[in-house]
């Protein structure tokens, strides 16, 4: 909340083979995903000047659907019923012109 404007929307869906290897209580797995994004800014409003030399108003949605891959490489550590883990992700988007990384870290709980 607050950090993009009021009639903004979006997701994102990573679908894709999750690897693992557990070790006692150390488990490290990755993950190869096709990255589906969605995003739509809400309604804006367009003015211009067609040919007549007349000015118009176009009222209309902006929204856009992007495709890219994933890997997501984490270790976690089973700790009783709790479970940190951390990991790096490496994301490529179409239209990027570079990979993006990013750093995860989440606690985990079995109820």
């Amino acid at each position: 909340y607050g950090l993009v404007d009021k009639d903004y929307a979006g997701f994102a869906f990573l679908v894709g083979p999750g690897y693992g290897y557990a070790f006692n209580n150390v488990l490290v797995s990755a993950s190869l995903d096709f990255l589906g994004t969605y995003s739509g800014t809400g309604k804006y409003q367009k003015t211009g000047t067609n040919g007549k030399g007349e000015k118009y108003t176009y009222l209309g949605t902006d929204s856009k659907f992007n495709w890219g891959i994933a890997l997501m490489p984490k270790a976690a550590i089973k700790l009783g019923k709790v479970t940190p883990w951390v990991g790096v992700n490496a994301l490529w988007a179409k239209g990027a012109d570079k990979l993006s990384f990013g750093f995860q870290i989440g606690i985990g709980f079995n109820i």
